[in-house]
C-alpha cells in the first residue's frame, strides 16, 4: 500500500502525475528505449573490454601498462 512505497517511486509518481495515460505511455516507452540503448553501449564495452583483456593489453591494477 501507500506506506509501503519507497522514496524512489514516491518521485516517479510526483513525476507522472498530472500526465494522461499516453503521455505516461510515451514516456514509458521512451525511457525503455533509452535503457535499451544503454545496454546495448554497455554491452559493446564489455565486449571490448574482453578482447582487451585477452590480448594481454589491458592496464595492471596499479595502472601501468604491461
Amino acid at each position: 500500500g501507500q506506506a509501503a512505497m519507497t522514496k524512489p517511486l514516491d518521485l516517479n509518481f510526483e513525476e507522472g502525475r498530472g500526465l494522461t495515460l499516453p503521455e505516461l505511455r510515451e514516456k514509458l516507452a521512451a525511457t525503455r528505449h533509452r535503457n535499451a540503448q544503454e545496454q546495448a553501449r554497455l554491452n559493446a564495452l564489455d565486449a571490448l573490454t574482453a578482447k582487451i583483456e585477452a590480448r594481454g593489453l589491458a592496464p595492471t591494477n596499479n595502472g601501468d601498462k604491461p
